[in-house]
């Protein structure tokens, strides 16, 4: 192909493909034709999948069977030992791209299976010394070898009794299970200079294992993440010991940015905090970017909580609370004042708020003086989920009457499983909403129609994401935001009244409606078809710019005219 054939797209500099590969690499069946789909992408998108690539570390097939190909696209295989259809000793691992015919093109065949010769000729030799990104399985690894410059790796049950490439980067370990036994033989395998480490836990717990882990715990970490998986219990007896050496581990590591721990007690909570900033004080190179803690247990927490002074000035961009399922059947008054004093005590992120307690009193959660504590002129995301439980005795929503003074550069709203029906329109003041405000979501909770006709004056004009999915609304109050591009309403299972109404009023800016669940009428199908069509379809794609899901109604969705 001459220089004068090729695509505009052909003729960007390297750099733009590159950054365009690394856009692509979050799906291989993305990024792997366009490979090789012309000679000016091949080279950038190798690059590209061996630095930021996932692919799985495993041997090649041997099977006489047709080999299934949604397995293996964009993985990096090994050939076994025996396997003399290759080197004896591994020096390469083969990275499967899709299927071509004699013209490289794109093969897309309605069957997935090749025979062996056919994925052979699929599979490309890359230096195993050029592999930067990694994921094995701990029992290949007896067959495998391990990528020696590997920078990234992603370990799948690890145990002891093998290295870790001495120049390791990030390590991930997923269904991870470890007594106290062998974790002190497996944290000895942690390279000095490892720099990111997330751990997935599995198995019954102990606080002897989370304890061993904290106190060997690499000094020049910027990523420490320890993961619940969905079958790991929460160790009774967590917290007793852990707690205190995370703390002691925290003020030390003074190059941690990212960090998330999902084994903590509430008491937990403090030791971590205050650990925080402790490494503050001592002189940490960067502002943390996230903390997220799950806790339990709030019976634990002192009263008051014994918080260090330091914490208040503690400097982090987004902070996350959520609480595994309480062990309490109800909350008694002095742990609900514990809980309050708790969270008036907490540190101030700049950017983003979630604090998600499903069995915490909602006037704890949204007291007015929670929400004056976080007031916060950078803010731009604050998100409260609640016990999902309707309560008359309180009108909530009333904490948030001066939002706009608390939040003005806020950018997305989320109250979950907070407020009952007549919360908002038995609000005498209301206040309004920040004007930058984008994303409002009201999911989860009881609102009726009344609630939504007294937000409705409230909301910006910019707004561009609303979500009012499960509540009790009959129908959606007009004019909508001339902006709004999403609105999401499933699950309100009285909506089917007044429809053609709301639906032929919506904006022509709008581009993903969700009305799945809600009970509309047959007529509201060709309704939703109408306004759909009237969108018109993208120029590229040939779809439709509005974007309907509606199944679960009194029609068949797509519908077929």
């Amino acid at each position: 192909m001459t220089l004068h054939e090729r695509a505009p797209i052909e003729l960007l500099p390297f750099v733009v493909i590159d950054n365009i590969c690394v856009w692509l690499t979050c799906v291989h069946q993305a990024l792997l034709p366009f490979a090789i789909s012309s000679p000016a992408f091949f080279a950038p998108a190798i690059s590209t999948a061996l630095r930021h690539g996932r692919g799985m570390l495993e041997p090649l097939p041997d099977d006489t069977e047709p080999i299934e190909l949604d397995g293996y696209l964009g993985d990096f295989l090994v050939p076994a030992h025996h396997d003399r259809l290759f080197e004896a000793v591994p020096r390469n691992v083969y990275l499967v791209l899709p299927p071509r015919n004699d013209n490289c093109s794109v093969v897309l065949a309605s069957s997935r299976q090749v025979t062996l010769p056919q994925f052979q000729a699929m599979l490309l030799p890359v230096p195993l010394h050029q592999v930067a990104h990694a994921q094995i399985r701990f029992p290949d690894l007896a067959s495998l070898p391990m990528p020696l410059a590997c920078r990234c790796l992603t370990v799948e049950s690890m145990a002891a009794g093998w290295a870790l490439p001495a120049a390791l980067h990030s390590l991930k370990l997923t269904e991870f299970e470890a007594n106290h036994d062998t974790i002190l033989a497996i944290v000895a395998l942690f390279p000095e200079t490892l720099r990111e480490l997330t751990i997935e836990l599995i198995g019954d717990g102990d606080d002897r294992v989370l304890t061993c882990l904290h106190d060997h715990l690499p000094p020049l970490l910027t990523v420490f993440k320890v993961v619940q998986n969905e079958g790991m219990f929460f160790p009774n007896n967590v917290g007793d010991n852990s707690s205190a050496a995370l703390a002691n581990a925290l003020a030390k590591l003074l190059h941690l940015t990212t960090f998330r721990h999902d084994f903590l007690r509430f008491d937990g909570v403090v030791h971590v905090l205050n650990g925080l900033a402790a490494a503050q004080g001592a002189g940490r190179a960067r502002p943390l970017c996230v903390v997220d803690l799950r806790a339990r247990s709030p019976q634990f927490l002192p009263a008051p909580p014994v918080f260090s002074s330091a914490v208040h000035d503690l400097r982090l961009a987004h902070l996350g609370l959520s609480e595994w399922t309480s062990s309490l059947d109800e909350m008694p008054s002095d742990i609900a004042s514990r809980l309050l004093d708790f969270m008036l005590h907490l540190p101030r992120p700049t950017q983003s708020l979630q604090i998600d307690f499903r069995t915490w009193p909602v006037a704890v959660m949204l007291n007015t003086r929670v929400v004056q504590h976080f007031a916060s002129q950078t803010l731009r995301s604050l998100s409260f989920v609640g016990p999902f439980r309707s309560d008359r005795r309180l009108s909530w929503f009333s904490a948030f009457t001066s939002v706009d003074k608390h939040f003005p550069a806020l950018k997305s709203l989320t109250i979950e499983g907070c407020l009952f029906a007549g919360s908002i329109a038995t609000c005498s003041n209301l206040g309004s909403l920040p004007p930058t405000l984008r994303i409002l979501d009201l999911s989860c909770n009881s609102l009726t129609t009344a609630d939504a006709a007294a937000l409705w004056p409230c909301l910006p004009a910019g707004l561009s994401d609303l979500r009012l999915a499960s509540n009790d609304l009959t129908t959606i109050p007009t004019p909508l935001p001339p902006s709004l591009r999403v609105l999401q309403v499933p699950c309100n299972e009285n909506l089917g009244g007044s429809v053609a109404l709301w639906i032929d009023a919506l904006p022509p800016t709008l581009r993903h409606l969700d009305v799945r669940g809600c009970n509309l009428p047959e007529g509201a199908g060709r309704v939703l078809h109408a306004v759909g069509s009237r969108a018109g379809v993208r120029r590229l794609s040939g779809a439709l710019r509005l974007q309907v899901k509606a199944i679960g109604n009194g029609f068949e969705w797509p519908l077929e005219l």
